[in-house]
């Protein structure tokens, strides 16, 4: 599957548009506010490519590919929720050593400035800083 972005621009395009969505049932991801230069993103499957780009193209319809592979881009974003899963957030069934701990604080800093300040709060008995969330 891939994603389109069609800019019609004027009424007549909007309905050619609208009127290939609903023959080759096409997933509309935005629709358009009826005026011209208001643009469409179009989900379409490599099938249906062809047949629609080859009525943008007769019609002279403007549009480019947006997402040349949206299942490539779902498992990327999968991938990289994962990933930020494992490394920033807290197990409380596994043991984080105090930098695992102190390392999500401050990501957590980084990533949400305006909710999130850590500071030291003071030093334990043996001098080692003791780092807090507020």
């Amino acid at each position: 599957y891939q994603v389109l972005r069609v800019s019609p621009k004027n009424s007549r395009d909007i309905g050619i548009i609208e009127n290939e969505v609903q023959n080759l049932a096409l997933d509309v991801w935005k629709e358009t506010r009826k005026s011209k230069g208001a643009a469409i993103d179009i989900m379409i499957s490599g099938s249906d490519l062809s047949k629609f780009t080859d009525v943008l193209g007769t019609e002279n319809i403007p549009f480019f590919v947006m997402i040349s592979d949206v299942q490539g881009a779902m498992d990327n974003q999968k991938s990289l929720h994962a990933e930020y899963t494992t490394t920033r957030a807290l197990n409380h069934t596994t043991y984080h050593t105090i930098e695992e701990i102190y390392g999500i604080l401050n990501a957590l800093e980084d990533d949400y400035p305006e909710m999130v300040k850590v500071f030291d709060a003071g030093v334990t008995h043996e001098g080692r800083p003791i780092r807090v969330m507020k």
